[in-house]
């Protein structure tokens, strides 16, 4: 009997494979939350390996960022092709003919990509129904761009047995209509798979009997009812779930419930009470270090991170700053340089959202030095550049910037490299 992810999947892929058998459309647009997502990625996946392949069609997935239109599909094309070319060796193991070359490269880069996706099928065409290309840029810098260079996807007369497939979140869509510009070519689907519920019911359905169970099932209760942003539905179950925790002496389940809650408290819009639920967290956390629990120092970390995001919520600045100045000695006792970096950038643009700039830059130029101090493969994956994006906007305030701009942007182009500002993504610096 399948069970609720695998039910889901199957919904997932029922409504790809009502897509496929509609001759006219070309592009899908799922309309998704994040959950819902991660269960189009795994029929993807799924789909991507033989052994776990349910339809006809072959899925390709092409994550390149969109930064410019004109350059997209010249870049798509390069990672289609370098894709092929590291599975060569795959396809000559498995006997299939690894020959397939892309098209003359003398052709305009859009038109190029549309030939060598229908050239790569046609070339592959006993082992596939349709091809299907999956795009899922890994960073979006153009969002009116991204929607416009869909559309003219979209509008290509292009063989039938070529589709796409994006996503789109449900709380900040860029895709909002599209489907009405081009009814005969797009389709739009809110999958409601309703994940809470799902995980809900794994919690009920696996495990013996018992008192992890239990508390299972009470942190899946909250976690739904965060979902369906319904904050005494999240309290009740989070009692139930700590009475089970404290009976059993398990401080760290209690810091992990009174977390939940406070996120579930935050989503409804209950910013004191879900300051109330961190702050609770925080003295389960502070418990668990005193008895020694190994995780007790990074349960204080992550606790004190909550409540400041909890401050930040309901804008609480100053207050805000000084919950995440405190948690950098905790990042360091804890040896956790990510979140000493992240205490520190986010106690400065909390200082500087309050118009405390000398404190912002304290803080910025803080954060800097705990980012210099890390191992440059570390760096490179940090919030590292909105640190220097913050310090060169504090910087540019001031009368006469001149030499101490100056200085500032030669220290961040050694720790990042020149060009770092590129990596920069709205809406990514308070989060």
């Amino acid at each position: 009997m399948a069970n609720a992810i695998e039910r889901r999947l199957e919904q997932v892929r029922a409504i790809w494979n009502g897509f496929a058998t509609d001759p006219e459309a070309r592009l899908l647009i799922w309309r998704c939350d994040l959950d819902e997502r991660r269960m189009i990625d795994m029929l993807v996946e799924l789909e991507t390996e033989p052994a776990g392949a349910a339809t006809p069609d072959v899925f390709l997935t092409l994550r390149s960022a969109f930064l410019k239109p004109e350059e997209h599909a010249k870049t798509l094309l390069q990672e289609l092709t370098d894709q092929f070319d590291r599975s060569r060796q795959d396809l000559i193991a498995a006997n299939l003919n690894a020959d397939w070359q892309p098209p003359d490269p003398a052709q305009p880069d859009g038109v190029r990509l549309l030939k060598a996706l229908d050239s790569f099928h046609r070339f592959y065409a006993d082992g596939m129904e349709l091809l299907a290309i999956y795009l899922s840029p890994e960073r979006i810098a153009d969002p009116a761009g991204w929607r416009q260079w869909l559309e003219r996807l979209a509008r290509v007369d292009l063989n039938a047995s070529i589709r796409f497939m994006v996503t789109d979140a449900l709380d900040t869509p860029l895709l909002d209509g599209l489907q009405t510009s081009a009814p005969d070519r797009v389709r739009s689907v809110e999958p409601a798979l309703d994940m809470s519920a799902a995980v809900e019911e794994l919690a009920r359905s696996e495990g013996a009997d018992g008192p992890a169970k239990t508390l299972r099932c009470g942190l899946a209760a909250v976690a739904s009812a965060a979902a369906k942003k319904n904050p005494r539905a999240a309290e009740k179950a989070a009692a139930g779930a700590l009475a089970v925790a404290k009976t059993q002496g398990w401080v760290d389940q209690e810091v992990v419930i009174h977390m939940a809650l406070g996120a579930a408290r935050i989503g409804a819009g209950e910013i004191d009470k879900s300051a109330d639920s961190y702050r609770d967290a925080i003295v389960a956390a502070r418990r668990a270090t005193e008895a020694a629990h190994p995780a007790g120092a990074k349960l204080e970390v992550a606790t004190g991170m909550g409540l400041g995001s909890a401050l930040v919520a309901g804008s609480r600045w100053p207050e805000a700053a000084r919950v995440y100045e405190a948690v950098t000695p905790l990042a360091e006792k804890a040896h956790d340089a990510t979140m000493k970096l992240e205490s520190l950038r986010m106690a400065a643009w909390c200082h500087e959202q309050a118009t405390a700039d000398a404190d912002a830059w304290r803080c910025g130029l803080r954060a800097l030095a705990a980012g210099e101090a890390m191992p440059a493969e570390q760096r490179a994956s940090s919030t590292l550049p909105w640190v220097g994006q913050s310090l060169l906007r504090l910087v540019g305030r001031q009368v006469s910037p001149g030499e101490q701009e100056a200085q500032l942007r030669a220290r961040l182009d050694t720790a990042m490299g020149e060009g770092w500002e590129g990596r920069l993504e709205p809406g990514a610096a308070t989060s």
